[in-house]
């Protein structure tokens, strides 16, 4: 005869189950761990993006136009330049507000379609499409103005946004020159030509910093800082005296 012999089945102890549990436990909350890390860090690379692209777009659009400041497709005397006169030549109102104005339907002559700028809006960066004379105090804030938002305020904060500009001048018949005065009175070069018995044709350059500095609206830490020099390719020429 066969006998078969049989084991009794144990199941796991207490202390088992609850070995086992807790290194179940350790391993989803690694690998969720792992998942709210990847969520967040997508997260902040989109949020990285958009400041990026706002900052770098509104930047590459105020050099783009900057540099257009004072063209004039009408005249070949260019001390008579009427976009380098008083009331049109590129001016700063405080530090967030640049104004200018430039040729842009070629007529040879200053109307409010020509009339251009940029300045800080709340949080946001304005582009300045025609209105009142550049150089008066209510260039900046006038109703009448087409100020449009340039960024979108309600993703990206600015928080700075600030221009220089920093002048040379060059007397044409003299050669004498300064690399840090604009060609006005009170200058040396502008004073030693009016006191000329000739007359004197003065070359004034520019060039425009502008400092832009922003934030993600949702996270104060995603920060985004830019600089840029931008050479104005129209100088200024005036005669004097």
């Amino acid at each position: 005869m066969l006998r078969t012999s049989s084991r009794r089945q144990r199941g796991v102890s207490l202390v088992e189950l609850m070995v086992g549990l807790t290194v179940g436990l350790i391993i989803v909350a690694a690998a969720a761990s792992v998942y709210i890390t990847a969520v967040r860090g997508g997260a902040d690379t989109l949020r990285s993006a958009k400041l990026n692209m706002e900052l770098r777009r509104a930047m590459d659009l105020m050099v783009y136009e900057i540099r257009r400041a004072g063209y004039t497709a009408g005249t070949t005397n260019l001390a008579s330049n009427p976009f380098m006169l008083s009331g049109a030549n590129l001016t700063l109102n405080g530090t967030d507000c640049l104004l200018f104005s430039y040729d842009i339907n070629a007529s040879g002559a200053v109307n409010t379609a020509d009339f251009f700028g940029f300045r800080k809006n709340g949080s946001a960066i304005s582009m300045r499409y025609g209105g009142t004379a550049p150089s008066t105090s209510a260039g900046c804030s006038v109703g009448s103005d087409s100020w449009e938002d340039i960024t979108d305020s309600t993703s990206v904060v600015v928080d700075t946004l600030s221009f220089s500009i920093a002048y040379q001048c060059w007397d044409a018949q003299t050669s004498s020159s300064s690399s840090s005065q604009a060609c006005a009175p009170g200058q040396s070069v502008y004073d030693m030509a009016a006191a000329a018995s000739t007359k004197s044709d003065l070359v004034e350059v520019r060039d425009v910093s502008i400092n832009l500095v922003g934030h993600h609206i949702s996270d104060a830490l995603t920060t985004m800082s830019l600089s840029q020099s931008v050479k104005v390719r129209n100088d200024r020429v005036q005669t004097v005296p």
